[in-house]
């Protein structure tokens, strides 16, 4: 039987209140939030990456570009982040095909090498996407932040957290644990992986909610592992055999065309 293909298209944050409502309906499942909470947060993402199966929704991420300049260097900040995708339909890479895409939006940016991905990893999955899918990423047990890395992860920290983040440990505190998913509890076996272990030491708080600002330069390297993963999602079994990466921002049959 053939699998359906899931569609990533991006879009700026110009939502009606129908793809609103769809989008709570399925994130209000997975994390500790109110529907105005959820509301107040998509409001401050300026783009959102939709993936969908034969028109309906299955997930989705938002994002933040900005540009800035630090230590004299001008830099593309994407973010990425309050992302849910249905447990039927993870596995996919879809996180990475996004990025896949952004960086063929901004192949300019790429090429002078300006482009930073960040996100505020709630979870130690959220951070090994970062550390399973790219070269160089940071923090990471493998190597130290340089200089310049620092003071983007301080800016964005503050810059986004305020008071909240912390720029001895990188990290920022929440109020409350949002995420609702007991899997992403870190034990001894899953400690056996030392990115998982970096992570938990990294952020011991995790389990009451804090995050862990995790950025990564968009070098060449980075661009290709990226690419590759996204291939081996495709070639590891059937299903993703027909989640094939679709051109970007291609106009497609999904709930955003209701719009």
């Amino acid at each position: 039987m053939k699998k359906p293909k899931i569609q990533v298209t991006i879009t700026t944050n110009e939502l009606n209140e129908q793809i609103k409502e769809e989008m709570w309906q399925l994130y209000r499942d997975y994390y500790h939030y109110s529907r105005e909470y959820f509301i107040q947060r998509i409001d401050r993402n300026n783009y959102f990456s939709f993936y969908s199966v034969n028109g309906n929704l299955v997930g989705f991420t938002g994002l933040r570009i900005n540009r800035t300049e630090i230590c004299e260097r001008e830099c593309l900040l994407i973010y990425f982040g309050q992302t849910i995708i249905h447990r039927a339909y993870r596995g996919n890479a879809l996180i990475p095909r996004t990025a896949v895409k952004l960086l063929v939006k901004y192949w300019k940016d790429l090429v002078m090498g300006r482009i930073y991905v960040w996100a505020d990893a709630l979870t130690y999955k959220a951070y090994l996407v970062f550390a399973k899918t790219l070269k160089e990423y940071y923090p990471a047990y493998r190597s130290k932040a340089p200089q310049h890395v620092r003071e983007l992860i301080n800016y964005v920290g503050e810059e986004y957290y305020g008071d909240a983040f912390c720029r001895n440990t990188g990290t920022v505190k929440k109020d409350t644990v949002f995420v609702n998913d007991s899997s992403t509890i870190i034990d001894t076996e899953k400690e056996k992986d030392p990115d998982v272990l970096f992570y938990a030491d990294s952020n011991p708080d995790y389990i009451n909610g804090h995050g862990l600002i995790t950025l990564a330069p968009m070098t060449g390297k980075n661009y290709l592992y990226v690419i590759l993963k996204c291939i081996k999602k495709t070639l590891i079994s059937p299903k993703r055999r027909n989640c094939k990466l679709v051109k970007a921002f291609e106009p497609k049959t999904s709930a955003l065309n209701n719009q």
